[in-house]
């Protein structure tokens, strides 16, 4: 855009982004005598040609978001010890051990899979899970009941407990008591 300004200091504001770039904070810079625009300059952001001011705004669209990932029990506590791994086109793009807190990872928006290689000692292995990550940073996923939601950037997971097998008797054999009724 042209404008025409006598020398001096001026700003230049930006009140609002195009869609999907962010807005750049205010930058000040000064016109001299012969036209040219002086400027601070910062790389990427800001720099100065001449008579031109060229600003640059940061496209967020590859800015990969905050995404928490929880592996609780069925009481919603966090549990530490399962290999989890997240893919993408049957990639693995990050893997890690859970622990006692939830983990975050950086991803853009696109469909992904939560793999869980190895379940925490006395719990099941939950099958993978497809879920997407939204242009707004938020997961969705088909929820099912005590086993996997989602609420706003974060992904629960949950692993039920292994069944406990009841012992097996030995067949002894054992005479009923007579209670004296026939």
């Amino acid at each position: 855009h042209v404008v025409k300004l006598l020398p001096g200091t001026y700003i230049f504001h930006e009140e609002v982004a195009p869609e999907g770039y962010e807005t750049v904070t205010d930058i000040t810079f000064t016109v001299d005598k012969d036209g040219n625009v002086v400027v601070e300059e910062i790389e990427g952001v800001v720099k100065a040609i001449g008579n031109k001011l060229i600003v640059t705004d940061k496209d967020i669209s590859e800015e990969p978001y905050k995404i928490e990932i929880s592996k609780t029990d069925l009481g919603g506590n966090e549990l530490p010890g399962a290999k989890i791994e997240i893919l993408l086109d049957d990639e693995v793009i990050e893997s890690w051990t859970s622990s006692n807190k939830p983990h975050i990872v950086k991803l853009l928006p696109g469909t992904y899979v939560f793999h869980e290689e190895v379940a925490p000692e006395g719990y099941e292995t939950v099958t993978d899970i497809t879920f997407e990550v939204d242009e707004d940073g938020n997961v969705v996923v088909e929820e099912i009941e005590g086993i996997v939601k989602s609420i706003g950037n974060k992904l629960i997971v949950i692993d039920k407990n292994k069944k406990k097998k009841k012992p097996i008797k030995p067949d002894i054999p054992y005479t009923i008591p007579k209670t004296g009724v026939e």
